[in-house]
């Protein structure tokens, strides 16, 4: 976070001093340049702080993934995977899961597409008719071509410092909600919070046995214990 404020910083001084320079040629470049990007802004904030609201949804699926993986290849129970047969249902449910994750990446891309296309035609709009209009006052004399040379780089020089304000402000917002995340896992009460801080044994009596006595099992499909009385 550090370092993006420092970049935050840099693109807001660059954006002050070209600014000042390019009102003198006409304020109509400046508010067009600068309304573009506000547009853009909008929608890159939209389009982040809707894959910020599916991220648990996401995180959930790889827990799921984690889950299987980690169970699949567990030795303990290779034996009841073959012995009934369900690495096919490994294989089902580990599917499913993909698919799932993969309609939430596709929707998520979907608008990060329409994010890059609104860009990009406003790029298009926004340098045509800043570079049009300083055309225009050349021919009309109000401009050297010198000047000319110099102002058409400060207009594309200038587009970048607001590019970079506000694509630096975008990662400085995810940052932060990252580090929500963070700080509300830190504050989450833990599990002797939770239980009042209460165990079987103080850990002074540690360590201590376990006993099981008269224990029964029966499987749902059968009619004979097969524990009794353990």
């Amino acid at each position: 976070m550090y370092g993006t404020m420092d970049l935050l910083a840099c693109n807001a001084l660059g954006l002050v001093s070209y600014a000042s320079v390019l009102a003198m040629l006409d304020p109509i470049i400046l508010v067009l340049l600068a309304v573009s990007y506000v547009i853009t802004w909008y929608v890159s904030r939209a389009v982040n702080r809707y894959a910020q609201s599916r991220q648990n949804e996401q995180a959930e699926h790889f827990k799921g993934l984690r889950y299987l993986i980690r169970k699949a290849m567990d030795l303990a129970g290779a034996k009841d995977i073959r012995l009934y047969s369900i690495q096919d249902w490994f294989k089902q449910i580990g599917e499913g899961l993909l698919r799932k994750e993969d309609r939430l990446l596709k929707d998520i891309a979907r608008r990060q597409l329409l994010l890059a296309v609104i860009s990009a035609l406003l790029i298009f709009l926004r340098d045509g008719v800043a570079y049009i209009l300083l055309i225009h006052k050349v021919i009309q004399g109000e401009v050297s071509v010198s000047n000319f040379l110099v102002y058409f780089t400060m207009i594309s020089t200038f587009a970048n410092w607001i590019s970079g304000l506000l694509t630096t402000y975008n990662n400085l917002e995810l940052q932060s909600m990252g580090f929500c995340h963070y700080r509300a896992y830190l504050e989450m009460p833990s599990y002797t919070e939770q239980t009042g801080g209460l165990s079987a044994l103080p850990r002074e009596q540690w360590p201590c046995s376990l006993e099981l006595r008269d224990v029964s099992y029966t499987y749902d499909e059968s009619d004979t214990p097969t524990l009794s009385h353990i």
